[in-house]
């Protein structure tokens, strides 16, 4: 598997998996099991990531409801984000009903935030895009969502070989804001996942998209991510046993 398709699958497994165990209460009133798949934005671009996050999730046997609503996306326990969060591809008021699923204690994932007025939800300050990111490693260490990435090959990923290319995928480059807590950063320094607790909820931002790096290497346009090209194998993702949040015993005091 490309190594930059193993990075966002895990995320989306460890997210899945641990972010549910946490502690941090459930939204009221008690939500329905499984994900959410937000499908944010209707472009080319948006739909094309839609897909490529609908894929990973039945790669990984996630049950999930895919919908363009926000209060229905509520419902459940945690939520990805399909598609890049600008400032104009949610309304005011859907925007609201987001920070609050947070802030009574739901889980949200997305990728490439982009747009301010989402960056208290995600403890950002700033964030820039960027083509020159070939390398991503997993620093973080205290995160319960990284428990499972125990061998180096599977906190150091490839993101293309900048010996043979000036430029690789689209990538977003962080800024956090005091607080937030970075769990992965590329070669530059810049943070590329990270966690913010807001309220009683996570959100999580990956500084990666789904298109570019599930869809994308399949049409054979990896940039040479693989670290050997034959007889070589890849440390898979960890396979994660995901439960919901309410049926997870509370953490030891």
């Amino acid at each position: 598997m490309e190594m930059k398709q193993r990075v966002t699958i895990g995320v989306l497994w460890l997210v899945a998996g641990g972010a549910s165990c946490i502690g941090h209460p459930s939204p009221a009133p008690q939500p329905e099991w499984g994900v959410a798949l937000l499908e944010v934005g209707s472009s080319r671009d948006a739909q094309q990531e839609q897909t490529a996050l609908r894929d990973c999730l039945e790669l990984l046997g996630i049950p999930y409801v895919a919908t363009s609503d926000v209060v229905q996306a509520a419902h459940r326990p945690l939520i990805f984000a399909g598609g890049i969060l600008t400032n104009t591809q949610l309304t005011p008021s859907q925007r609201e009903t987001l920070y609050s699923y947070v802030e009574r204690g739901g889980v949200l994932l997305s990728t490439q935030v982009q747009g301010n007025k989402f960056f208290p939800l995600f403890g950002i300050a700033e964030a820039a895009t960027s083509r020159t990111n070939f390398r991503l490693l997993f620093t973080g260490s205290d995160d319960p969502v990284l428990r499972y990435l125990n061998r180096p090959d599977e906190r150091d990923i490839s993101l293309g070989d900048p010996t043979l290319y000036s430029e690789t995928v689209w990538s977003t480059e962080y800024t956090p804001r005091p607080g937030t807590q970075v769990l992965a950063r590329y070669a530059n320094g810049k943070a590329a996942l990270t966690v913010n607790t807001y309220g009683r909820g996570l959100a999580y931002a990956l500084g990666l998209g789904f298109k570019e790096t599930t869809l994308i290497p399949r049409l054979a346009r990896g940039f040479e991510a693989a670290r050997h090209w034959i007889n070589w194998f890849e440390t898979p993702s960890p396979s994660l046993e995901w439960r919901p949040p309410w049926a997870c015993e509370a953490p030891s005091s």
